[in-house]
C-alpha cells in the first residue's frame, strides 16, 4: 500500500516531511510505527471525581485500542504524568482520530514520532 504525506499529515505530525521520511512513508513494509509522547496537564478546575471518571473512561479506551492491535505499546515516563505509546495504524489520519477519542486528550500535550525500520536492522 502507498503512503503519501500531504501538508495536514505533516502538521498532524508536527514533524517536517523530508524526502526521506516521505520515501520512508510511500513503503509500507518500512513503516514500523508511530512513537507518541504524550505528556498529561490535568487543570486544577477539574476536579478529582470528574478526574476519575476521565481516568476510568481513558483506560477502557486505551485497552479497546490495545485489543484492536493499532495501540501496541504504552511506557510510563517515570516521575511524571506521562507516557510513550507506540502505535500500528495505517495513516496519520488514523492516529489522529484515535488521540483526539480519548477523554484525556483536551489535557495533552502531543509530539508524534513517525519510526521507520533502519537499513542496519537485522530483524
Amino acid at each position: 500500500m502507498k503512503k503519501t504525506v500531504s501538508m495536514a499529515d505533516e502538521l498532524s505530525l508536527g514533524t517536517r516531511v523530508t524526502p526521506n521520511l516521505q520515501k520512508c512513508l510511500n513503503r509500507r513494509e518500512d513503516l514500523m510505527f508511530f512513537m507518541v509522547e504524550i505528556d498529561i496537564s490535568i487543570p486544577n478546575t477539574i476536579g478529582n471525581d470528574e478526574l476519575k471518571q476521565l481516568q476510568t473512561a481513558e483506560a477502557a479506551l486505551a485497552k479497546s485500542y490495545q485489543t484492536s492491535g493499532q495501540w501496541i505499546g504504552i511506557y510510563r515516563v517515570v516521575g511524571r504524568y506521562a507516557n510513550v505509546s507506540l502505535f500500528d495504524v495505517d495513516s496519520t489520519d488514523e492516529l489522529h482520530a484515535i488521540l483526539t477519542s480519548l477523554p484525556l486528550f483536551p489535557y495533552m500535550s502531543v509530539k508524534v514520532t513517525p519510526l521507520c525500520k533502519h537499513p542496519a536492522s537485522i530483524s
